[in-house]
């Protein structure tokens, strides 16, 4: 989960920089930006140093009971170099989210993204993850449905 939970951070980020397409819908779009942070690869333990960029797009559409669709698109590309054995890395990591939020009524969310940090080291294995997240919860604000899984291959 080397650079989740930095995209679900840009998600709420993206409250600036809005578009209207019509008086239903609104398009919150960043440009690719500029991204330094540390990433863990899961493979072998080693933290890397990471420089790239991300972008992100996010629609907001309202319905007619009131309720809003949100859809997010995030990408993250760029490379990394092993802060211990200074292997170099190129990863491209992306996702989508949805929700649907219904007045008075049932919230869904849905969260996948997938990622792979590919080492130019012989050595080093690849790695390869993908996360995937749902839960809905009812109109008494109980959850009724929750699926979390994280898979990560190294090859």
């Amino acid at each position: 989960m080397r650079l989740v939970c930095g995209i679900l951070l840009l998600i709420l980020a993206m409250s600036g920089g809005g578009v209207a397409n019509a008086d239903s819908e609104r398009v919150y779009q960043n440009p690719w930006q500029p991204l330094e942070t540390i990433g863990l690869n899961n493979c072998n333990g080693e933290q890397y140093s990471f420089t790239g960029e991300t972008l992100s797009r996010a629609t907001v559409r309202n319905d007619a009971s009131g309720g809003q669709h949100v859809s997010t698109l995030l990408r993250i590309r760029g490379t990394g170099v092993g802060l211990s054995s200074g292997s170099k890395y190129v990863t491209n990591e992306g996702g989508h989210v949805t929700e649907r939020d219904v007045a008075a009524g049932p919230v869904n969310f849905t969260a996948t993204f997938v990622g792979v940090l590919n080492s130019l080291d012989p050595q080093v294995a690849n790695e390869t993850y993908r996360l995937t997240q749902h839960f809905t919860i009812n109109a008494n604000g109980e959850m009724t449905s929750s699926i979390d899984e994280f898979v990560i291959l190294c090859r």
